[in-house]
């Protein structure tokens, strides 16, 4: 009897404890000036969404597609040479991200800086596509875009490709 007693009168403690400190939170974020928020409406939700649409590098393929065919894009090839020699992107140019520096005067004196700039490189997890990306963008590129597992989704759809016959892709 007596632990019944005891039981209780903890339950009420604690449901005390709760409604006190529910309102003090309410009461804070009523006199906070950004608040706390309790849901989120639509435009919050569009809002971000359209954040992270613009903080992302990567384009789709399809995109990818349209502005090499239309030809309203450099691709640069962040890949070895030799895989390039092997097979690239119709048209794409090799800037090896360890080379960088060796090819840094033509990307100046020939892609201006409001060009749009397709990086790729092969296999989902190379990042060398990404990180050629973001150091052009450290440059001052404003429309560079990461087309991931680039080369493979590439040749596996048959989209216009310039590869040498008998080389072998390492």
């Amino acid at each position: 009897m007596k632990y019944k007693f005891i039981f209780k009168q903890t339950m009420r403690q604690v449901g005390v404890i709760v409604f006190i400190a529910c309102i003090a939170g309410f009461g804070i974020d009523y006199i906070r000036t950004d608040g706390i928020v309790m849901t989120e409406n639509e435009s919050q939700k569009e809002q971000s969404a359209s954040e992270t649409t613009e903080n992302s590098l990567e384009v789709s393929l399809q995109e990818a597609k349209r502005l090499c065919i239309e030809n309203k894009a450099v691709f640069l090839d962040a890949r070895s040479p030799r895989q390039y020699e092997a097979g690239h992107i119709q048209d794409a140019k090799n800037l090896p991200i360890d080379q960088f520096d060796d090819h840094f005067d033509w990307l100046v004196s020939e892609v201006p800086e409001d060009t749009t700039i397709i990086t790729y490189c092969d296999g989902k997890a190379c990042s060398l596509g990404e990180e050629l990306a973001l150091m052009l963008k450290e440059l001052g590129y404003k429309d560079v875009r990461v087309l991931v597992n680039g080369w493979s989704l590439w040749v596996e759809n048959k989209y216009p490709t310039d590869k040498k016959e008998g080389v072998s892709k390492s």
